[in-house]
């Protein structure tokens, strides 16, 4: 998915809200608020985002800038995991080169079952995801975002929830758009999600572990279910991700 100027913004916002059914996605001349389109969302999304170095309407220049050290530092923490490409194409402004971001997308693959991933949900006009991957949300009490960290080893599955709250540093005075911010993360008090599982992800002829938020929440072995089947097809509408097992985690 690529979009550009307008299309630009769409398509980086979407391609952090929609991550998980996407192979990779392209914005051009564009640059979002960070808080708009969650970098960590992409740990399994190819990402380009190329914008004029002199692209200054709307701080375009500096948003892809963030957008770039963000994902940069990600690389860092995940190497196998981040795949981007941002950068300001010099000496250009709102008319970019176009023609870059397809032959780089083209090598990527979507990745629909992967064993870790990060997803931030946040709103998009005003609404919430209620799944991402292969977690579902039954409850999400509280006024901030959540943050999920999945992550599968063998049968030890680790989530980590955590509430995030953003801390602005730098809005431009004209138009109020967020330049800059800090993050504060903590555990979450209250929250229930349901993790479905596949032969890909785990041996369910096994107990699998769960760990949430570092602490062992419980040791069983999956129960196949025709109706988590189904579940899980009307939940993702998503043929690549269909499973026959689940295991609710409430705290």
């Amino acid at each position: 998915m690529f979009g550009i100027s307008e299309g630009g913004y769409g398509s980086q916002r979407l391609a952090s809200f929609y991550a998980d059914y996407l192979a990779g996605a392209g914005p051009m001349a564009g640059g979002e608020p960070l808080r708009n389109a969650p970098a960590e969302n992409l740990c399994q999304t190819a990402f380009s985002l190329i914008t004029g170095e002199l692209d200054r309407g709307f701080y375009r220049n500096q948003l892809t800038q963030r957008t770039k050290e963000r994902l940069d530092s990600l690389k860092k923490l995940y190497p196998e995991e981040y795949n981007h490409r941002v950068m300001l194409e010099e000496g250009k402004g709102h008319a970019m080169t176009y023609t870059l971001t397809t032959p780089w997308l083209k090598q990527f693959s979507r990745k629909a079952q992967p064993k870790h991933f990060r997803w931030e949900n946040y709103e998009m006009d005003g609404l919430k995801r209620n799944a991402f991957y292969n977690l579902e949300v039954l409850q999400e009490d509280t006024e901030e975002r959540c943050d999920y960290e999945f992550d599968i080893q063998g049968n030890e599955v680790h989530l980590t929830v955590s509430e995030v709250k953003y801390i602005i540093t730098e809005r431009d005075p004209m138009y109020g758009i967020e330049l800059n911010n800090t993050r504060e993360y903590k555990d979450a008090k209250h929250g229930a999600v349901r993790i479905y599982l596949s032969e890909e992800l785990a041996d369910l002829k096994r107990p699998v572990k769960v760990y949430l938020n570092g602490k062992l929440f419980s040791t069983s072995r999956p129960q196949l279910k025709r109706t988590t089947l189904a579940q899980s097809c009307a939940l993702f509408a998503d043929p690549l991700r269909l499973f026959p097992a689940c295991i609710d985690v409430k705290w």
